[in-house]
């Protein structure tokens, strides 16, 4: 998917909001929260993707990078294993430190800080693949794109259960993205209803 951006007056609306609080979960996937006129239900894993997307993004010289203190052996077919090769240097500004461990294996040295060690060879084969798929592919549009991948692999998970203190740092965060009202990918992270709009609802208009 394309990557978008919110409408400048979503983002005007979410700026005005000045003060957003939660008011606790939905099916443990999404956020109520209000502000002093408006009612934002919040998608917690697309806005912590968002965030994630955002300080990746502005961390180009100075991506938080984990070194493994014992390396990741991933078993690939060789025609995908040169494939990672060739595109090191993407998979380095990422970083991911790997290196050849055979034809047909990878070597893990170091990973992104933000991704789990149980989703490391999952985002490196879906990232061959993706890259795989493209032609002649431009090196900031599939930076851009693999950051994107990583970013909502990196994210809380629909069906968290999460407590006041981590929503309130959470909604905190996403107050200060560039593009909060949607998700890396163009899916949307907020949807408001302002005063208006209940009143509209409950037909007290």
């Amino acid at each position: 998917m394309p990557l978008i951006s919110a409408a400048p007056e979503q983002e005007a609306e979410l700026s005005d909001a000045h003060l957003l609080w939660p008011l606790g979960q939905i099916a443990r996937t999404y956020i109520a929260a209000q502000s002093e006129d408006s009612l934002y239900i919040i998608d917690q894993h697309a806005a912590h993707e968002r965030i994630i997307f955002d300080r990746l993004t502005e961390s180009k010289d100075d991506m938080p990078v984990q070194e493994l203190l014992l390396p990741v052996y991933i078993q690939l077919p060789a025609k995908e294993a040169d494939l990672a090769l060739a595109h090191n240097q993407t998979f380095k500004s990422l970083g991911f430190d790997l290196e050849a461990a055979g034809p047909d294996a990878l070597k893990l040295t170091a990973v992104p800080a933000d991704l789990a060690a149980d989703e490391l060879e999952s985002f490196v084969r879906q990232a061959l693949v993706f890259i795989a798929g493209m032609k002649n592919p431009d090196p900031g549009e599939l930076r851009s794109e693999l950051v994107a991948m990583a970013s909502c692999r990196a994210a809380i998970k629909g069906g968290q259960t999460l407590n006041m203190r981590q929503m309130r740092e959470l909604i905190a965060q996403l107050m200060d993205a560039k593009h909060p009202f949607t998700c890396p990918h163009g899916r949307p992270v907020i949807i408001r209803y302002s005063e208006q709009e209940l009143g509209r609802m409950f037909k007290r208009t």
